[in-house]
């Protein structure tokens, strides 16, 4: 899967049909842009990373092209400019943030109703300057139905990495189930919802 694939995967809200938000999720500030086809995070890496002692920062410009997987990585002065010699423990810094429990990852999600997103983690092959793929990680869903026993919410969470969802069910804020399934496609919600309806009885 490509960024631009990743993106388009879905651009509006199942649930409230308002269009979704782009966001990169990182251990600090970051910004976006959009440069010729190719998106480029600016982030903030502190030193820190390596060497407890050291309480300095630097700019970095990840450069991801849209539709090659190719990407680069620009590392800048205090003036912001591009440096022509990087050190060794600046490079190590980076991959380090890059890596661990909170890798850069890429998320979109609705802003308005709040109930649905989905994210890729950025895994970087350094040897071939590729990113090794944007497949959907997670994707998650959460939509409220009115019954007679009261309001039921379902949380859908979809965990593509070993193909399995877990879909959790609260009656008034109570959890009132859990059921673990395969992958379910989010198209319509209220289907979906009836979907659901007929999980939880035969489930």
């Amino acid at each position: 899967m490509t960024l631009n694939q990743f993106l388009q995967y879905r651009e509006f809200c199942p649930n409230c049909n308002n269009h979704l938000n782009f966001h990169c999720m990182s251990k600090s500030d970051n910004n976006i842009k959009y440069i010729n086809n190719k998106l480029n995070i600016e982030l903030t890496i502190s030193s820190f990373l390596l060497s407890p002692k050291k309480k300095t920062s630097f700019m970095v410009h990840v450069i991801l092209d849209m539709d090659s997987n190719d990407f680069e990585v620009e590392f800048l002065n205090a003036t912001n400019q591009s440096l022509d010699a990087v050190s060794l423990e600046r490079i190590a810094a980076f991959k380090t943030y890059c890596s661990g429990i909170n890798p850069l990852s890429l998320y979109k999600d609705c802003g308005i109703c709040k109930s649905y997103h989905y994210s890729s983690d950025i895994n970087f092959d350094y040897d071939t300057h590729q990113v090794r793929s944007y497949q959907i990680n997670y994707e998650y869903l959460n939509c409220i139905k009115d019954t007679n026993l009261g309001c039921k919410r379902y949380r859908l969470y979809n965990n593509y990495r070993v193909d399995k969802c877990t879909l959790i069910i609260e009656l008034d804020g109570h959890a009132d189930q859990m059921i673990n399934a395969s992958i379910i496609d989010i198209t319509n919600t209220s289907d979906l919802l009836n979907q659901f309806e007929i999980m939880s009885v035969f489930s």
